[in-house]
């Protein structure tokens, strides 16, 4: 990595030397200038598109990294979380197999409509079980994913983990995945569709939310449409069927209120 020790030195005086030497090159001899850059593109092209390998690095990651390091500690969280700036930057939590084969692709899908490549999106997959036996599956579960995602054209970053409790994870993931005030500040999961079936599981997700609201997070719940899960509501005529949709409005500096619709099913 360049570091300069002298003091004196900047951008701005080491670009006006390589334009000096640049006009200079021009003036000593226009046409072997000329030659010799198109040579030194054709060198890079061929280079590139054979992808030749190397070990030195790669100084553009280096910059890069500075830039965003450099950015990550001028953004100031509380800019962020007002009532006005205030976006939803989702962290979806879903269940893989060691193929990385998420349960519910729709769930994929609907959190790439919903940011769209805007703003922070990241999908952490928990691959249940012994984490001593299944975290060889891990990489290759998560490079998976992240197929996954560029077929379904998301943008978004993803990873992979190792749990014993999918629950206990979900739990350990919106409190502490992010760096600096760049860390989602909406939980996106799914549905749990056996809560009759496993009333423990049940007990979990209703306490993972529990703790996903006293931390300040948003919650999103992706729930398909089944036969035998359809919302009633007795009325003072009739009852009424249909899937309960909550609208936050933002009011003025005040934060967010509030209200509930119902979906009419037709």
């Amino acid at each position: 990595m360049f570091r300069p020790t002298w003091k004196y030195f900047s951008w701005q005086t080491a670009l006006a030397g390589f334009l000096w030497c640049l006009v200079m090159m021009f003036m000593i001899s226009w046409y072997i200038s000329i030659a010799v850059i198109v040579l030194v593109l054709m060198l890079y092209l061929y280079i590139n598109s054979h992808k030749a390998r190397n070990d030195w690095g790669d100084s553009s990651s280096g910059l890069k990294f500075s830039i965003i390091r450099q950015l990550l500690d001028t953004l100031d969280i509380h800019s962020i979380t007002h009532a006005k700036n205030w976006r939803p930057q989702a962290l979806v939590m879903f269940q893989v197999d060691r193929d990385g084969v998420a349960t519910d692709d729709d769930l994929l899908l609907f959190a790439g409509h919903m940011k769209k490549g805007r703003g922070l999106l990241m999908f952490m997959g928990t691959l249940e079980g012994d984490p001593v036996k299944e975290f060889p599956y891990v990489v290759q579960a998560r490079d998976n994913l992240a197929d996954k995602l560029k077929l379904f054209k998301i943008e978004g970053f993803c990873r992979v983990i190792a749990v014993r409790n999918a629950f206990s994870a979900f739990i350990a993931a919106f409190q502490s995945i992010g760096i600096g005030a760049l860390r989602p500040n909406t939980v996106v999961t799914n549905w749990n569709y056996d809560w009759k079936m496993d009333l423990t599981k049940a007990g979990q997700f209703v306490d993972s939310l529990k703790t996903a609201l006293i931390a300040e997070r948003a919650i999103i719940i992706f729930k398909q449409t089944h036969h035998d899960q359809t919302i009633q509501v007795l009325s003072n005529v009739k009852p009424v069927t249909g899937t309960y949709i909550d609208i936050w409005w933002i009011v003025y500096d005040g934060g967010v209120n509030p209200s509930s619709l119902l979906a009419q099913e037709t």
